[in-house]
């Protein structure tokens, strides 16, 4: 039975109707198509930077066009274009002298130059903090060793340790682990071979008595032989670890470790002189904080620790400089050679309150006596 003639033009009419409502997908992105390229980079782009007014617009002009590059949506490119276009007329106007476009460009150079200031500040600011990081983060030689083992050779002790190092350390840990499993593997592999080498002589000879011809396999050393070549390598793996065990100090590394040390001793110097002259540095801070151990702490009396916390102080002078040295000191009683000196402003001072004194005590007198007259007058 053929289809009538009728329905075949029906579905031809609403093949046309709907056909061009029908999504096509071009085969190329519509950003790589000269159509799109074309009018964008030498229309709107090279308008753009043949109208700015200046420098600064110019530069941002760019950094627009460069943060959307990536761009691949058609709706945002549509009003990302359109604005562009806005722009361009805009810049056109100003360019052919109207004032009004003329005072927006104006102040819209002003703001980008502006921008640019704080921007260009912002990256110094972020420059230097992440320098002064850098530095409180920065590895200093503490004056210990890092001793030779079989994944490091003798390095110095470095605080905070440096992150390759550790890595390093790591990788080669992990590393010797992998290549003694794969060891271990290889000598199995090597323990079947011999096993199977073996049971192929009991069948040989059980054959050779019976008179069957048997055909040997496992008889040649070429089993063994690759298997034991990479035994070998890994073996030579194991032997440089070992190497590396026994490398000795170098003197330059010793040299560097003792003057690190001297470094540290003078700066710790340094670093109590200042405590003396009365400057709290965080170390300062951080004594105070901290108590005996615990181990002390259990057998001390009361009268000890506030002693103990007291000469945890940045004091020197007076009953503190007392408890630290058992005697008072230069701040309280004055140097030797300026003893005699002292002792003459001292009693000059004591002769100078007692003229004070005679005075006021005179004018008390007076007074009480004018107040208070005795009762036979």
């Amino acid at each position: 039975m053929s289809t009538p003639a009728a329905s075949l033009l029906h579905r031809a009419r609403l093949a046309q109707l709907l056909s061009p409502l029908k999504r096509v997908r071009p085969r190329v992105p519509f950003f790589k198509l000269p159509a799109h390229r074309v009018p964008t980079l030498f229309g709107l782009y090279r308008g753009l930077l043949k109208a700015s007014p200046g420098e600064d617009v110019k530069w941002r002009i760019r950094m627009i066009f460069r943060e959307n590059r990536f761009c691949t949506s058609p709706q945002r490119t549509k009003d990302l274009l359109e604005r562009g276009y806005r722009w361009l007329e805009t810049f056109q106007r100003a360019k052919a002298g109207e004032p009004r476009a003329q005072r927006i460009l104006e102040r819209y150079e002003k703001m980008i130059a502006e921008k640019q200031w704080r921007e260009e500040w912002k990256d110094i600011y972020r420059r230097e903090l992440d320098w002064m990081s850098r530095l409180q983060r920065r590895p200093i030689i503490t004056g210990g060793y890092l001793r030779p083992t079989i994944y490091n050779r003798p390095l110095p002790r470095l605080k905070p340790q440096p992150e390759h190092i550790t890595m390093m350390i790591r990788y080669r840990r992990q590393a010797r682990i992998r290549r003694t499993e794969v060891r271990d593997l290889w000598l199995d592999w090597k323990q079947d071979v011999r096993l199977e080498r073996s049971l192929e002589e009991k069948l040989h000879d059980i054959a050779s008595k019976d008179g069957i011809p048997f055909e040997r396999v496992w008889e040649s050393e070429d089993w063994e032989g690759g298997i034991n070549d990479y035994l070998s390598y890994i073996q030579a793996t194991f032997s440089l670890d070992h190497e590396r065990l026994s490398t000795p100090f170098p003197p330059s590394l010793l040299e560097l470790t003792k003057e690190a040390r001297r470094e540290k001793v003078a700066n710790k110097t340094r670093e109590r002189a200042r405590e003396r002259a009365g400057e709290i540095l965080k170390c300062t801070i951080e004594c105070k904080r901290k108590g005996p151990p615990a181990h002390l702490l259990a057998v001390m009396s009361k009268e000890d620790i506030q002693r103990d916390k007291i000469l945890r102080g940045s004091g020197w002078g007076g009953y503190v400089g007392w408890l630290r040295t058992g005697k008072w000191g230069e701040a309280d009683e004055g140097k030797e050679e300026n003893r005699a000196w002292l002792e003459g402003v001292e009693q000059e001072l004591e002769r100078e309150n007692e003229m004070r004194r005679k005075p006021a005590g005179s004018l008390e007198n007076s007074e009480g006596s004018s107040a208070c007259p005795p009762l036979g007058a």
